[in-house]
């Protein structure tokens, strides 16, 4: 039941479950709003959505472009209202449709995207390619032509105009030996490129060209005028864009959404001539590197820099001494979700820090369990997981600050004001909670130290029937004196050092346009899984892997012609808030705080974004313009999807809704609501309800009402496409005809920045499909809050992150038998009997038995009859742990190689996996390379991308230390890294004593022994050429005798 005092802050108990939990259930689809041509080959046609991101409007195999007029914005905004609504039909009459699909083998596939340059030798320039459609065409013709090969490829258009993304034609299967076509099929895709290239042209596998947007008119072949009526750029033009429709409506309506043209804004490198930062406070004359301190760009994270400094700065965070790194240099640091331990602090509008604190809930009546949460003071959350008796939050206070609702800028926006209104706490995960009864009688919310921790047993206690109630708890199982003591021993304790924070204000490389972050190169990689509920626990495990990814292969260090103090990409393209909690000043929500940095693909109005100003309320748009947004289109996941699957009512289903869904997740409340009508979980619904709160990009006409909502995904997908997160999860698509090919439940990995070669391409791809096997068999459990994984994201961008930083990860993999919370009860690992030690203090950890790691045992009955663990089936929570601090801060060398005798690293798991399935030893071998190149280089052996292209910048002879990356610098530098892909120059600091093997373009596609008599001017020519070369070759060919055939060598060839 539940008892509202007078404004809505009242108090809640929990008497009993009131009704039982729905199963878990589907996901969501991004393909749609394209037209798929069936007319392929089976394998082709599933090679096409399994490896294939075909979700996104720049990146869809041939056919999928789908071919009309896409509505002008104005036009279109008329119809976004009535898209919305019929893209949640769409899915509902989608799940009913394949909800109940289990038993698929694993399939996956990988994606590469390339760019096209052209090369000017005599002045050493280089510039883009705008024929890349002119290319894929070419060579999806000889495809067609060669389909009868077992290994082929799939070109599809990017959003650049020199852009080309390439998937395996045919998908990669379950089976180990086909670990080795990876590696195979990526060099087929590189060589067969070259086949199409011009003599003058190179199309190296780079993350972005180091000169867009540098050059003006003179930066592609053919040249393009800087701007145009789609981006209106300073720096680029309309002309490089994909010629598609699609593309340049997408740019454009953008930018007519939001406003305003994106505006992104990224650290630029101090070097010792680097002009921005002569006589600047902090920065030394002839110093390099900002004074070596590792930057963690605090992209889409809200500042004022724009409107106190302009496009040409950005703020980058605060200044603090931590332990956060291993060597002794000072940090540079974005929020408290990044930085120094034991600090908490967020921002106010004013870009100030205001201090979070620690509350224990105490709601002190008879019967009181706890509270529900407001999504706005007075507004109650019933359908989530509330905080009770004895849990710690944390949040800023809301100063006492009376007020009338219509004094407010929007009711969806952070709060409604009551005229009642006393005190409140915002929340670190978005909601708020009352701080006491309205007459002051009750206190429920007491202020404690930073340092206390939550020891609530009631949680354990406490079994989960439904998502909107918890069930009722045994009075012997609270022990209010557990409470009474922790509340006499609080004490309020301020954080210290808040008098050394200091934000830092850095020269930016400022880009003004969609194709800055788009045109990005990247490595993606797709999984069909079993079932939904193995795509979705997939989906939560890549996501907390991705910073992890991307961090090892950061691979972007320069743009628009200088040098970033940031090493990847992600940022550049999102213009999200990673990490962007409701920075208000925690005072209402009339005071924004301001949204600045990158935002390529962000559509956000300047409301949305947390910013004074912007147009008008606009009822055509999703919450007129003025909901609350904290990430945008292109970002980290929100909220993670698992629920578990357990029947024991003792079992806390839904607890990841509060432990780690620990950020704010906007939701359109009605489409909630309908969703959770029809039957879908509360995890689901909240995922779908989350990504409706955008609107549709590109609308076409005559495919609005005409879309049949029980048969097609259109407009489901044409929200859902727009999406870019780092994880996405893709439900099986319609098929058109019962001779179509069944394709399941698939979740695709997005974050890994492109490498130079195809080995190390192939490295990672092998090593995270390999990953999830690992977490599948043994049970593994890498769940750490959201608002750590934005954490990761933020701190992956640093240079030099991969062997500088440190990354929240989890200390205990396994699902605990006993309770861990970090400090108090001593737990004991299951990997602890291998012997292994730490990478300082001995040999990495091995693996002494499959019994040790293996949580399924079929023998003890704790198995389903599809060999699902209990343990699986009631993840995330570890049973009889509080989790509060579960996970603590690695280096990669740590998280890839392990850690002490509790946490035996990622590679060695792998390499237990491999001995458990019995791996063949050809892709053994081959295999176990991969792997030691990924510890190589988490170890700090060998360096990334990044890390290489910056330093080849700074000792070209043409580099003046300024930061400037000049016309002859990038020549040299492209043509090496072309050279490098294809195995022409070899690198150790790179690859190591790995060498790659040359790759050119002949043997590109097999010779078929034709028949078809030649003529006789052929074969006269013919004959006269071979006995020319047997003349040469007569006085040098050995005799017989001498003549020692090596078989041993034949029968080791490796065979493109």
């Amino acid at each position: 039941m539940h008892c509202t005092c007078n404004s809505g802050k009242g108090l809640d108990w929990r008497n009993m479950a009131q009704e039982a939990s729905p199963k878990s259930c589907c996901s969501v689809w991004p393909y749609g709003g394209y037209k798929i041509d069936f007319s392929k080959e089976k394998q082709r046609r599933v090679a096409c959505h399994i490896s294939v991101d075909s979700s996104r409007p720049h990146s869809l195999p041939p056919g999928l472009l789908k071919v009309g007029v896409p509505q002008p914005w104005d036009k279109s905004k008329k119809n976004l209202n009535y898209v919305r609504e019929a893209g949640v039909r769409q899915f509902i009459s989608t799940y009913n449709r394949v909800k109940d699909l289990k038993g698929d083998e694993l399939m996956w596939g990988d994606e590469i995207e390339y760019g096209i340059f052209v090369l000017d030798a005599q002045n050493k320039k280089i510039r883009l390619s705008l024929r890349a459609k002119d290319v894929m065409d070419n060579l999806n013709e000889k495809e067609e032509i060669h389909s009868y090969e077992n290994e082929g490829c799939n070109w599809v258009p990017e959003y650049g105009a020199w852009m080309i993304e390439a998937t395996p034609r045919r998908p990669y299967s379950g089976y180990s030996s086909d670990l080795l076509r990876v590696e195979r099929n990526m060099r087929l895709r590189r060589k067969r490129l070259l086949t199409e290239l011009k003599e003058n042209e190179v199309a190296p596998t780079v993350a972005v060209f180091p000169l867009l947007g540098a050059l003006g008119d003179d930066g592609s072949v053919p040249p393009t005028k800087i701007g145009g009526p789609v981006t209106e750029s300073e720096y680029i033009g309309d002309g490089i864009i994909n010629p598609h429709p699609r593309f340049a409506a997408l740019s454009a309506n953008i930018r007519k959404r939001r406003g305003e043209k994106v505006n992104i804004r990224v650290p630029l490198f101090h070097d010792t001539n680097t002009p921005e930062y002569a006589n600047r406070d902090g920065f030394t004359p002839g110093s390099c590197c900002g004074d070596d301190r590792l930057l963690l760009w605090r992209f889409g994270k809200g500042d004022v820099s724009r409107e106190k400094y302009g496009n040409e700065f950005v703020i980058v965070g605060e200044k603090c001494f931590s332990s956060m790194f291993s060597f002794a240099s000072s940090l540079i640091l974005f929020d408290f979700a990044l930085g120094c331990s034991n600090t908490d602090t967020e921002f106010n509008d004013d870009g100030e820090p205001v201090t979070l604190e620690k509350w224990l809930v105490n709601v002190d009546c008879v019967g009181c369990k706890g509270l529900f949460y407001r999504s706005e003071p007075g507004v109650i959350v019933p359908d989530a997981d509330w905080p009770r008796n004895g849990d710690i939050v944390v949040g800023c206070e809301v100063p006492d600050v009376p007020g009338e609702p219509s004094s407010i800028v929007h009711t969806q926006s952070l709060c409604v004001i009551s005229p009642t209104f006393t005190g409140w706490v915002r929340l670190r995960n978005g909601y708020y909670l009352p701080m006491e009864s309205d007459d002051g009688e009750i206190k429920f919310l007491h202020r404690v130290s930073t340092k206390t921790h939550a020891k609530n047993q009631q949680k354990e206690a406490l079994g989960s029937e439904t998502p909107l109630f918890r069930g009722s708890m045994d009075k012997t199982a609270f022990d209010a004196g557990n409470i009474k003591v922790a509340l006499e021993k609080a004490v309020l304790e301020l954080a210290d050092g808040a008098d050394d924070q200091l934000s830092i204000v850095r020269p930016a490389i400022h880009m003004d346009a969609m194709a800055f972050g788009m045109g990005c190169c990247c490595l993606q990689i797709t999984f069909q899984a079993t079932d939904i509920d193995e795509s979705r626990f997939l989906y939560d495990q890549l996501a907390v892997m991705a910073p992890i990814l991307m961090a090892l292969t950061a691979s972007t260090p320069v743009l628009r012609g200088r040098l970033a103090d940031t090493d990847c990409r992600w940022g550049i393209i999102s213009g999200g808030c990673i990490c962007e909690w409701p920075v208000v000043s925690c005072l209402c929500a009339h005071q924004f705080a301001p949204s600045t940095s990158p935002e390529c693909v962000d559509d956000r109005r300047p409301g949305e974004r947390g910013r004074k100003g912007g147009p008008d309320p606009d009822s055509e748009v999703a919450g007129k313009g003025y909901r609350r947004l904290y990430k945008s289109r292109y970002d980290s996941i929100s909220t993670f999807l698992y629920q578990g699957a357990s029947s024991d009512e003792n079992q806390m289903n839904n607890r990841i809704l509060n432990v780690y869904n620990d950020i704010p997740v906007p939701i359109d409340e009605d489409k909630y609501r309908e969703l959770r009508g029809a039957g879908i979980d509360p995890l689901l619904s909240q995922h779908i309800a989350h990504i409706f709160v955008r609107d549709p990009l590109v609308i076409f006409d005559g495919a609005v009402e005409e879309v049949d909502d029980e048969t097609q995904t259109e407009h489901f997908e044409s929200i859902q496409s727009t999406n870019w997160q780092s994880v996405r999860w893709k439900p099986p698509p319609p098929r058109s005809g019962p001779n179509d090919p069944h394709i399941g439940w698939r979740t695709e990995f997005r974050s890994m920045e492109i490498q130079l070669t195809d080995f190390e391409n192939a490295a990672f791809t092998t090593f995270v499909t390999l990953l999830n096997r690992v977490i599948l068999t043994f049970d593994l459990n890498l769940y750490i809050p959201l608002s750590r994984v934005d954490a990761n994201m933020q701190r992956a961008h640093g240079r030099d992150a991969a062997v500088r930083g440190k990354f929240f990860f989890r200390r205990h993999l396994a699902p605990l038998e006993k309770g861990d919370d970090g400090y108090g009860e001593q737990y004991a690992s299951m990997f602890s009997s291998s012997g292994g030690s730490s990478l300082e203090t001995g040999p990495l950890p091995t693996i002494s038995s499959m019994e040790d790691l293996s949580a399924t045992d079929a023998s003890s009955g704790n198995s389903d009859a599809n060999g699902v663990s209990e343990k699986r089936r009631v993840a995330p929570n570890a049973s009889g742990g509080t989790e509060e601090n579960s996970y603590e801060e690695m280096t990669l060398a740590e998280i890839m190689v392990g850690k002490g005798d509790y946490f035996p690293g990622l590679i060695p798991l792998v390499h237990a996996y491999l001995d458990y399935i019995q791996c063949d030893s050809v892709t053994l071998e081959r295999v176990s390379q991969y792997l030691d190149f990924i510890e190589k280089r988490a170890t700090g052996q060998l360096v990334t991308p990044a890390t290489w292209i910056r330093n080849f910048i700074r000792s070209h002879e043409d580099y003046n230390f300024d930061s400037v990356v000049s016309d002859s610098i990038a020549y040299d530098l492209m043509v090496a890294c072309q050279e490098i892909g294809e195995g022409k120059r070899h690198v150790p600091e790179l690859l190591g004593d790995i060498k790659i093997k040359p790759i050119a373009a002949s043997g590109a596609y097999t010779s078929k022994m034709d028949s078809r008599r030649a003529n006789n001017a052929q074969i006269v020519d013919l004959l006269a050429r071979y006995a020319e070369r047997k003349q040469k070759v007569g006085d040098r060919r050995p005799s017989s005798s001498n003549r020692v055939l090596k078989t041993s060598s034949i029968a080791r060839l490796d065979l493109d």
